[in-house]
């Protein structure tokens, strides 16, 4: 298939079948410590790890990145977390996008390689999530909590991912909705700006709007290198504070504040943040009492992830996943997770051109509504980030070899 047709590609499809059987492997990340899921996924770990110290020493990386990826990934390895619970989840990622990042860091390519990739495979999944629309899916998905849109008084129903989720679409219609501008040439530009754009009304979410605009409005900016991580740890900053604010808010749903007592605006602001949330702010309060109440010393650095499971009004009664990719890694591999997040933030915004940076804070921004950014059973996110990665090292290695 002419998709099919370069290394890069090749070497995407061999990415998206390893993913798909590590999340596999790594499915019941809470077992006991003597099933044999735990001592499999064990296996796979130390595995996986061999295969990425084999891939590392091949490739010509900075000394100093060198110690810090190996080391982070011997701590995630020996965490008292994944001695007490089995969860490995923090280490198979790390390890997993370094594998990645490296062996993408040895092929010739250009993100516009991976652009007709992406669109292609952003088609099937929206012919996917409205035949399961219109025909019912598979096991009543389509009976799930759709939301009614009103559109100039016509009721409307809004288009889910075919996995039963609107983030699944509405975390990767930004980036395909940036790379059809920035790659894409022809029908194939035409084609992903146009469906892109009907997805974000009909998924009815407000995270991909926020996306383009931030992504749009930081490619116009003229920003410096240095100021480009500066904005990272801004917005980083800015963003966990809004969670405490947000997950602080009365639950006003409730009627703990009656609404007698409410200024319109503050109406309006609490409506359209549970709409827009759909949940979420629910889900951070109770897990952020969760960490308040129950979090020792050592779960600040390593994780807890029993400590995610919070009871909820809706779906099963209880959920572990806080729709937060961020929150989401801090219950899995705690400060040392985030810290090492926070390398990877840095190496991609200093070694990224304009275009490569916008798509990485449209990533950014899908993030804080979605927990699928950095977790390897949604990989478009999970190569994208691997693919941004390995431009910036390959970039940062020919400036050091131009300095010498």
């Amino acid at each position: 298939m002419l998709i099919f047709n370069n290394k890069l590609r090749q070497l995407i499809v061999f990415f998206y079948i390893a993913l798909y059987c590590a999340s596999t492997s790594l499915a019941n990340q809470y077992t006991d410590k003597h099933t044999a899921v735990f001592y499999s996924n064990t296996i796979f770990s130390l595995l996986s790890f061999l295969v990425f110290v084999f891939l590392y020493s091949k490739q010509n990386i900075r000394g100093g990145l060198q110690v810090g990826i190996i080391g982070l990934c011997i701590i995630l390895l020996l965490s008292p977390v994944y001695l007490t619970s089995g969860s490995n989840w923090a280490i198979a990622y790390f390890i997993c996008f370094s594998c990645m990042a490296f062996v993408f860091s040895t092929s010739d390519f250009d993100l516009k390689d991976y652009s007709s990739c992406l669109v292609f495979s952003y088609f099937l999944i929206v012919f996917l999530s409205v035949f399961n629309y219109f025909f019912g899916g598979v096991s009543g998905v389509r009976s799930l909590n759709y939301t009614e849109i009103d559109f100039f008084g016509w009721g409307i129903k809004s288009i889910y991912g075919f996995e039963g989720s609107t983030a699944n679409l509405g975390g990767l219609t930004p980036m395909v909705f940036l790379v059809s501008i920035f790659y894409s040439k022809g029908v194939v530009r035409f084609l992903g700006v146009f469906i892109s754009s009907i997805i974000i009304f009909w998924t009815a979410t407000d995270t991909p709007w926020v996306a383009i605009f931030f992504s749009v409005l930081i490619f116009l900016l003229p920003l410096t290198k240095g100021y480009k991580f500066s904005m990272i740890v801004a917005g980083f900053l800015i963003f966990c504070f809004s969670i405490v604010l947000y997950g602080s808010i009365p639950n006003w749903v409730d009627n703990e504040v009656p609404k007698s007592q409410l200024t319109e605006s503050q109406i309006w602001i609490e409506k359209h943040l549970r709409e827009g949330t759909n949940g979420r702010v629910e889900i951070w309060t109770k897990q952020i009492d969760s960490i308040a109440n129950n979090y020792g010393v050592s779960n600040y650095f390593f994780g807890g992830p029993d400590y995610a499971v919070v009871p909820i009004r809706w779906g099963e009664g209880t959920t572990e996943n806080p729709h937060n990719s961020y929150i989401n890694m801090f219950f899995n591999a705690g400060a040392l997770g985030v810290g090492g997040l926070m390398v990877l933030f840095y190496f991609i915004s200093i070694g990224s051109d304009k275009k490569e940076f916008s798509l990485f804070v449209s990533l950014l921004v899908a993030g804080m509504t979605s927990s699928d950014i950095f977790y390897p059973k949604n990989p478009y996110y999970f190569i994208m980030l691997a693919l941004l990665f390995a431009a910036s090292l390959k970039r940062l290695y020919k400036q050091d070899v131009s300095e010498t």
